[in-house]
């Protein structure tokens, strides 16, 4: 697929569209649900630039929606959400980005906050707080 065809197909996906490779995926089953992709990493590791980047690529958009830290300390500490593609009728989005908090150390309290995002215990908007025992705090 050439650029501006990409760029086209991901404007207009939504969950579901392309069964032909899923032999046991039928037409419509996913029509309601909504992809989550959930960046995680380390601190600085470019989450925030990766977002912004697929914002300026998928949506032609030229702002940077994601807060991006340059000075080496922490930018993202909110569980941050984007959404991306849709464009049929129910005006859903195809795909959302997570932009999570960065991870110092990769552990067991890492994985816990990982699965927490992934299960939706914590939501867009949250502060991930660790200095309260990881504690999940609306703003």
């Amino acid at each position: 697929m050439a650029g501006s065809e990409l760029q086209r197909f991901l404007r207009s996906y939504q969950t579901g569209q392309i069964v032909q490779n899923f032999p046991d995926a039928r037409l419509g089953e996913m029509k309601n649900t909504v992809v989550r992709v959930g960046l995680f990493g380390l601190t600085g590791s470019g989450k925030s630039s990766f977002v912004n980047t697929v914002v300026k690529c998928v949506e032609g958009k030229d702002e940077e929606l994601a807060i991006v830290q340059s000075s080496g300390a922490e930018g993202t500490v909110v569980l941050d959400e984007f959404a991306l593609g849709g464009g049929g009728p129910d005006k859903k989005p195809g795909f959302k980005l997570l932009d999570t908090r960065g991870f110092d150390v990769l552990g067991d309290d890492a994985r816990k906050e990982m699965l927490a995002i992934l299960n939706g215990d914590i939501r867009s908007g949250q502060v991930i707080d660790r200095a309260r025992g990881n504690r999940f705090n609306a703003l």
